[in-house]
């Protein structure tokens, strides 16, 4: 008996601190047209705001759900671009806009010569639109126009090679090139301060501190410079690297093969290729790495088919949270130190907070620890009425329910379920509680009842009187003792 009480108190408990622990107002949805299908989406002060193919741009609050209007380019976008703080929309007029963010401003860029190549943002804001112009019978330029984080322009670089890449250095402009070219320019790009040539093609930069860090083929360099420039190489690695991204502390870099790379202070701290749930250090498998976040002590990454690994620490150990099983895009956006996980199908997107996945994560984990105690109690008890049968159902239903969405990756509908699961076990429990105290109320009353018809009965009883002269017991209605023949009451 004591043993079922602890049980029941246990259950009760564990049922009470995932009822709390969160609410649906954790996972927000939009709903929209297919026909003006989102291609990017950028979330910040607990909004979204969201391109459209049709070259519209929406702001939807998270709390509302209610998009709204901001702009419309007029055009269907071709190319969209975003790093830092500034995302770069060119629509299929050939004409180019910038958003700004921070501002949530829409700002169109002047007139550029040649053909619009590729549009580059470094991740402090800094943006270089490359074009490609004919001079002379096969002789091309290469025209790298320069803009700060306000939009102004700062800067014009020309170039007889292919400019493959560009990031801002303290005060200072620089380029990569198809060639292996790295140029180092001033301020305003009309001095060329210093160039190397790394023999092979430049893929990209990523700031890294004051330092800068290069991506090549199969390497990666370190540049600085101060006084005088400082280059390099730091890692070698298997294939043609495809993502590169840093903190304070670390860097991440991934390969088109699918393997990652991150360091710390320069140094590989841990490599990992990604086959589902295990470390190994081949990177020939068929998941990519899509997306690299670096969150204090934790690696979060996301791949090309929607899983979502965590990286803890130094440790080489890579734990899925989730797997999708849905055929729509996952990717990752931080706003004030958040991490919003996507999830986009034709008609819908899903806007989570990694951190609330993580809370219902551990929900659910609860939740199959509370419900096998729950079935044990269950047939223990050789239950259950017609009633207490439809409650179990839908205890059933619900918990499968809250796991299958789980597993899919539709957050949202899984912490519905596992509310309505969590409410059901507490009703269920509840209601047998009830049922048992009605039980020991009734069978208390009755036995005060009885006790008291009892007392009253006793006490209903007339006294005997004794005959005074030989103790005879004498009815009420005697008037002589029939055993001696005295009066009574004596004479």
């Amino acid at each position: 008996m004591k043993e079922k009480t602890f049980l029941l108190g246990t259950l009760i408990l564990i049922i009470s601190i995932s009822a709390v622990s969160g609410n649906n107002g954790d996972f927000y949805n939009f709903s929209f047209n297919s026909e003006d299908k989102v291609i990017h989406l950028d979330i910040m002060n607990n909004d979204v705001v969201y391109f459209t193919q049709n070259g519209n741009v929406y702001r939807a609050d998270m709390n509302s759900n209610k998009p709204v209007l901001l702009d419309s380019l007029g055009s269907k976008v071709s190319q969209i671009t975003s790093s830092g703080n500034m995302i770069s929309i060119r629509t299929e007029d050939k004409k180019l806009y910038v958003f700004n963010h921070d501002e949530r401003v829409i700002y169109k860029f002047a007139a550029y010569e040649g053909e619009l190549q590729r549009v580059i943002i470094d991740d402090r804001g800094y943006l270089a639109v490359i074009t490609i112009k004919d001079i002379a019978l096969g002789t091309r330029e290469w025209i790298g126009y320069v803009y700060s984080p306000s939009g102004d322009l700062i800067a014009q670089n020309r170039s007889s090679s292919v400019l493959t890449s560009f990031i801002s250095l303290n005060d200072k402009l620089v380029f990569g090139e198809g060639s292996g070219n790295v140029s180092v320019y001033d301020s305003v790009g009309s001095t060329k301060l210093w160039v190397n040539n790394i023999g092979t093609r430049i893929m990209g930069f990523q700031h890294y501190g004051d330092d800068v860090l290069l991506a090549s083929e199969k390497s990666i360099y370190s540049l600085s410079y101060v006084d005088s420039p400082k280059l390099s190489k730091i890692l070698s690695i298997d294939d043609y690297p495809s993502l590169l991204v840093s903190d304070n502390d670390r860097v991440a870099i991934s390969s088109i093969e699918g393997c990652l790379y991150v360091l710390s202070n320069n140094s590989l701290q841990n490599q990992f290729s990604f086959d589902g749930s295990t470390v190994i250090k081949s990177c020939q498998q068929n998941d990519d790495v899509k997306d690299v976040y670096l969150l204090e002590d934790k690696t979060v990454v996301l791949t090309e088919t929607g899983k979502i690994f965590v990286i803890q620490g130094g440790d080489n150990k890579l734990t899925i949270n989730t797997q999708n099983t849905t055929n729509s895009k996952v990717s990752g956006y931080t706003d004030n130190g958040k991490l919003y996980i996507v999830s986009q199908s034709d008609y819908k997107l899903d806007v989570y907070n990694y951190d609330n996945i993580l809370d219902l994560e551990k929900e659910i984990n609860d939740a199959k620890s509370s419900y096998s105690s729950f079935l044990n109690k269950i047939k223990e008890e050789k239950v259950p009425t017609f009633e207490g049968e439809a409650m179990l159902n839908d205890i059933e239903r619900n918990y499968s329910g809250a796991l299958s969405y789980w597993d899919a990756g539709n957050y949202k509908a899984s912490k519905e379920y596992l509310d309505e699961y969590n409410s059901g076990i507490k009703d269920y429990l509840g209601q047998k509680e009830t049922k048992s105290t009605n039980l020991f109320s009734i069978i208390l009353v009755a036995a005060v009842l009885i006790l008291a018809v009892v007392a009253i009965l006793f006490s209903m009883r007339k006294k005997s009187v004794e005959c005074p002269k030989c103790g005879y017991t004498l009815r009420d209605y005697w008037s002589h003792c029939p055993r001696c023949g005295e009066r009574k009451g004596g004479r």
